[in-house]
């Protein structure tokens, strides 16, 4: 018994060595036909001009994997850095490029960074070969190493460094002026003291249905009780409707400052001002200091929301007691129009 349970456990780790060597030889072929593919651009004009016997032999093969070199070096350039890598190097440029200018420009930016990497790897790929490293000989191996190793390596390090440009210098079709930024900062403000206000009224509005609720042990009439279930009912519904639309000021604030901050970031070649239609640099300190404003309008308009919402919640329960304080203290008047109330929401709700 003993010997059968030691020979399924030898069978169980050669059978996990073999499926591991298998799985390493499939990546190793993987990475192999990655390199040879995005050296394609600079074996196939080596091979027409040294060794055109050999590229004739293995024509449909080259032609191919020239063809596929773009599109190999488009997916790599592109890549997605993984999300901890993203935190750490704050790849994370804060456009959502829902534009179509946006996107057009991010387009070119990944047309640009594709032909960039090709260009690195054609070149390390003609040095090498130049050099001597033509896979064949008793160094066939060794050459081919080297070879695969000088086109992988700028393969793995541009995207990085292409991440790291796209956040530095965000690809962004529709700059922003400083005047656009102070326009987007006075709506800020006066968003922001709108919903002080209307927190205020909300507020008020509590203080009210308190002295009603205390008024109704005084026998405070059916007519006064009902208006004021009213009024405070369609505050608060006023007052959720202001705080949703804060959700689209908050955003278009969040949209406005990283505007800025792409339009005050450094580039080789300036973008086109939005007025005048010529390339000319921004007011970069500007731009950068209305950045940091609508951030901070930004946190102050979500912060003043939620305690917004806070009140009004308050108010809402304020407003189910004195529903109640109808039913029980208003008779058969009272009665009535709390089952109506019910009713209404009810069929509301299914609706």
């Amino acid at each position: 018994m003993a010997r059968h349970n030691d020979s399924s456990g030898c069978g169980c780790l050669l059978g996990g060595l073999i499926g591991f060597a298998f799985l390493a030889s499939f990546m190793a072929w993987g990475i192999g036909l990655v390199a040879v593919v995005m050296a394609a651009p600079a074996i196939v004009p080596y091979l027409l001009l040294h060794q055109p016997a050999q590229f004739r032999h293995d024509q449909t093969l080259w032609i191919g994997a020239l063809c596929a070199a773009p599109v190999v070096a488009y997916f790599i350039a592109t890549a997605r850095l993984p999300q901890r890598v993203q935190a750490k190097l704050k790849t994370a440029s804060g456009l959502d490029y829902s534009d179509p200018k946006d996107r057009r420009a991010r387009r070119n930016r990944h047309f640009t960074q594709t032909l960039l990497l090709l260009a690195v790897t054609s070149s390390a790929g003609l040095v090498m070969l130049e050099a001597g490293d033509t896979a064949t000989g008793k160094h066939a191996f060794a050459q081919t190493m080297g070879l695969a190793g000088a086109v992988l390596v700028p393969c793995v390090l541009l995207p990085v460094l292409f991440r790291c440009w796209d956040h530095w210098s965000p690809p962004i079709g529709v700059p922003v002026t400083v005047e656009m930024v102070r326009r987007a900062e006075k709506d800020a403000n006066w968003k922001i003291s709108q919903v002080k206000a209307q927190n205020e009224a909300v507020r008020a509005m509590i203080r009210q249905v308190e002295e009603c609720l205390a008024a109704a042990r005084a026998e405070v009439g059916f007519r006064v009780m009902r208006e004021q279930h009213f009024t405070s009912f369609k505050c608060a519904d006023v007052a959720h409707e202001s705080y949703e639309s804060t959700k689209d000021s908050s955003r278009f604030m969040a949209t406005m400052a990283a505007r800025a901050r792409a339009t005050a970031a450094p580039r080789l070649i300036p973008l086109r001002d939005p007025k005048s239609g010529r390339r000319a640099r921004p007011a970069q300190t500007e731009l950068r200091s209305g950045a940091t404003i609508l951030d901070e309008r930004s946190r102050a308009l979500a912060a003043e929301t939620a305690r917004g919402r806070e009140v009004v919640h308050t108010l809402n329960r304020r407003t189910g007691a004195l529903r109640d304080s109808i039913r029980d203290t208003c008779g058969t008047k009272g009665q009535h129009w709390y089952d109506n109330l019910i009713g209404r929401r009810d069929y509301a709700r299914m609706t």
